[in-house]
């Protein structure tokens, strides 16, 4: 499995106040965080929240508050990725991808990049409540 450098194609689906159309995307995991090119945004390891994935089922209310009714008609076995954050101006962001097959390695190099540079940090490690669930 990959870790720093890693990069996935997805579709971004909602959850971010300053972008609230979905689009295409790439999640690039760099040294410093998630970066995602196409919206110029840079996601700092130390202000990620949690990371987890997440079905249709799971997720209903949320799918709801971002996308209305277009959330209504999605597949309830797909898997998508949520990465929640907080951004500098203290607001957070419930942003929700979908990574095409690939959201548990998703979430598993990017919850590993985050404990990494918590510890490297000195700051406490991500408890278990930090979201990331596989399911294999």
């Amino acid at each position: 499995m990959a870790f720093g450098g890693a990069s996935y194609k997805a579709e971004y689906i909602g959850g971010h106040a300053l972008f609230p159309k979905k689009m295409k995307c790439t999640l690039v995991v760099t040294g410093a965080g998630i970066t995602v090119p196409e919206m110029g945004l840079t996601i700092p390891y130390d202000r990620i929240n949690k990371v987890q994935v997440v079905t249709e089922k799971e997720v209903s209310a949320l799918r709801v508050a971002l996308l209305g009714i277009i959330g209504a008609f999605w597949k309830k076995k797909k898997k998508m990725l949520l990465i929640s954050y907080t951004d500098e101006t203290g607001v957070t962001h419930d942003m929700l991808f979908d990574v095409k097959k690939k959201a548990d390695e998703a979430a598993a190099v990017i919850y590993q990049q985050v404990a990494a540079a918590r510890s490297a940090a000195g700051s406490r490690p991500p408890a278990t409540g930090m979201g990331f669930q596989p399911r294999f």
